[in-house]
């Protein structure tokens, strides 16, 4: 047993001091905007945050602070479900990007996307949603390329093949590295469905994973280019993961 940063009580084999520490560690080695960096060079049609340099540095780490805490306070078990995946990933982007966005900037993408995903609804008989937290922009550095419109389709696949592997993990079925690899590889690396932060809540993602047993170890990130190196290969990025923790709990 050990205290969480709120006092209250969990089991887990990693004390929360330790987990908030790596938590940090990988943010700044992972995202451009915890160093206070707005980049859009590459999402065409995505927009600059609110805030830049210091300014944005500072909040990325006050937020990074809440974020922490609410992946703590509720790991992940077997009796969860896919809304509970996907109703956990979205807090965890509320917190993520709070005092960083212009809520009105996509007001007219958006709008646009519910048109084209109504129209797509009717053409192919299977209802298309947005997604306000949704990037509105195609992207065009990840293999599978998803347009915005599908993107809630897609998001569904993945809260309920992450809830499986969840299942599976509980019984042994599969590994932690095949675990975190590939939750990943889809939030940062194929789907990238956010509007901001993928790299954050993808870290969120796979340090709550790793709370889901007593013998599973933190990972650590090796540096941004070593990270996303192999982002797009499950199976390399399974080995990197692997080579990332050096912490094993016992």
């Amino acid at each position: 047993m050990h205290k969480n940063g709120k006092g209250g009580m969990r089991y887990t084999s990693v004390p929360y001091e330790l987990f908030a520490r790596v938590f940090r560690a990988n943010i700044c080695a992972r995202s451009r905007t915890a160093g206070g960096i707005s980049d859009i060079s590459t999402s065409k049609g995505k927009k600059p945050l609110v805030k830049s340099g210091k300014e944005l540095e500072e909040q990325v780490r006050q937020n990074t602070e809440q974020l922490i805490d609410a992946v703590w306070k509720n790991p992940p078990s077997r009796s969860m479900d896919a809304a509970n995946v996907r109703m956990l990933m979205e807090l965890w982007y509320d917190i993520a990007n709070i005092g960083l966005q212009d809520t009105q900037q996509y007001q007219k993408e958006q709008e646009e996307l519910r048109l084209e995903a109504e129209c797509l609804g009717k053409i192919t008989g299977q209802p298309h949603r947005i997604n306000s937290r949704y990037r509105v922009w195609d992207v065009s550095y990840t293999t599978l390329c998803i347009k915005p419109v599908r993107l809630e389709v897609v998001m569904d696949w993945f809260y309920a093949e992450l809830y499986r592997f969840i299942d599976y993990a509980s019984a042994d079925i599969c590994s932690q590295e095949f675990l975190l690899a590939f939750a990943d590889l889809i939030i940062d690396g194929e789907v990238h469905p956010w509007m901001d932060g993928c790299g954050r809540i993808a870290t969120a993602a796979v340090m709550w994973l790793s709370l889901l047993r007593g013998n599973y170890a933190l990972p650590v990130f090796d540096s941004r280019n070593v990270h996303f190196n192999s982002i797009h290969d499950l199976q390399a990025h399974k080995a990197y993961y692997f080579s990332c923790f050096v912490y094993p709990v016992l």
